[in-house]
């Protein structure tokens, strides 16, 4: 697997597809409306990915390869959702983690032979 230098330290608030839908089906059942943040609230970093990748598949290496120098001051290095006005907006529900979410994708794609459509 190949990352950027620095990666360790890039952090995204990764959201599995089946929260969005869940976040989504809140408001239209509850008909609450506003802007929200659909996020889990925790950045992970793709540093993350890669070592639960690692884990799953049981080996894999990893390069560091140099940051691209056109993105070098225009890259968005962190992103966290904030949870106040969703919460405030009646959503209780968990999200499934960086590591649960990773993990259903890589065993449908092992049971597909990486050909999911």
């Amino acid at each position: 697997m190949k990352l950027f230098e620095g990666s360790e330290n890039f952090c995204r608030d990764f959201i599995h597809v089946a929260d969005t839908v869940k976040i989504n089906l809140h408001f239209y059942e509850s008909k609450s409306s506003g802007i929200f943040n659909a996020g889990t609230g925790t950045a992970r970093s793709f540093k993350d990915i890669a070592a639960t990748l690692q884990r799953l598949y049981g080996s894999g290496e990893l390069e560091t390869i140099p940051f691209p120098e056109d993105l070098r001051g225009k890259y968005q290095e962190f992103t966290e959702a904030g949870l106040k006005n969703l919460r405030h907006a009646g959503y209780t529900e968990e999200f499934i983690s960086l590591e649960e979410g990773v993990g259903q994708y890589y065993q449908l794609l092992s049971a597909t032979d990486g050909r999911y459509i």
